[in-house]
């Protein structure tokens, strides 16, 4: 019986008689199209697919998978991608043999931290940052997945016991870090970093840095960057907020008027800070540069006289 690889060559060769013949010297060359085509005929795969690698069929099942996963997210049908595709191993389980499981494990781990099963969305993540260290997407889904727990247990949401807080705090620094080296020119994860330091471990002095980096390194990319990284501009908003405020603590109320405004402009329209905290950061501002008669209009129009840092 003719091996795999033999039938390969026959099946590829081209259809030209002369050709057809040496493979077949004993048919005619009529005998040997026929049988060329059905072959063709006959065969529940395509030719390509029989000799093809078994990736590609991985690929197509991950690709279908990533298709189906992206259209439950944008509904938020977070509890029915678990039931269809969770576990990942049990039921996509060539995808997993194959090692192409990675982008279905952090999609699955999205949708695992949306109910608050953070631990085990943090499980598939370490699959993934441990079987690929320099995946971008893997480090800062990781690291997303760690800060956005910490939140949660800082609103009464979770209760994590000291012990596993720490170890929390460890693993969000850690990967937010290597998300860091990774994307320099990063905006979301020097935020979020700042946002860890200055408001889950009460250390804002230690986070201006890192508000700083977000910011300049929004300002350095090209506006093709820039569209590219669009749903990272929310973030340097929130960074200019966070900086003028640590900014002027420092002593710096230059820079940090400076960052207000530009918060302010950028922000018009999509108002990812409220409206009235700007307005009495701004009017905070003014009032500590000695610029009275500027300062006075602005708490009112904020609306109320809560500090400057809420929100």
């Amino acid at each position: 019986m003719a091996s795999l690889g033999s039938m390969a060559k026959i099946i590829r060769t081209p259809d030209q008689n002369e050709q057809l013949v040496k493979s077949f010297p004993n048919q005619s060359p009529s005998v040997t199209a026929t049988t060329q085509k059905t072959l063709h005929q006959d065969q529940f795969l395509s030719l390509d697919e029989l000799i093809a690698p078994k990736s590609d069929f991985s690929k197509k099942s991950r690709g279908k998978t990533l298709d189906d996963i992206r259209e439950l997210m944008a509904a938020n049908q977070w509890e029915n991608i678990l039931a269809i595709y969770y576990p990942v191993e049990e039921k996509v389980p060539d995808v997993v043999a194959a090692g192409m499981d990675t982008p279905v494990r952090e999609k699955i781990a999205f949708a695992l931290g949306q109910l608050g099963r953070f631990d085990d969305a943090i499980a598939e993540l370490l699959i993934c940052t441990r079987r690929e260290p320099d995946n971008f997407f893997s480090c800062s889904s990781l690291a997303y997945t760690a800060y956005n727990s910490l939140y949660a247990n800082k609103n009464k949401e979770i209760m994590l016991t000291p012990d596993l807080k720490a170890k929390r705090l460890t693993l969000a620094h850690n990967s937010l870090k290597k998300a860091q080296e990774l994307r320099p020119d990063g905006v979301t994860n020097f935020y979020r970093h700042g946002m860890l330091i200055s408001q889950i471990e009460n250390k804002p002095d230690q986070a201006l840095p890192l508000f700083l980096s977000a910011c300049q390194n929004w300002e350095k990319l090209s506006d093709k960057k820039r569209e590219e990284r669009h749903q990272e501009k929310k973030n340097y908003i929130k960074s200019l907020y966070r900086l003028a405020s640590l900014q002027l603590t420092a002593g710096n109320g230059d820079a940090a008027l400076k960052r207000i405004k530009n918060c302010l402009s950028l922000d018009e329209k999509s108002n990812h800070i409220s409206l009235p905290l700007k307005y009495f950061a701004l009017g905070k501002i003014y009032f500590h540069l000695g610029k009275n008669v500027e300062a006075r209009g602005y708490p009112l129009k904020a609306g109320y006289s809560q500090g400057f840092l809420c929100g």
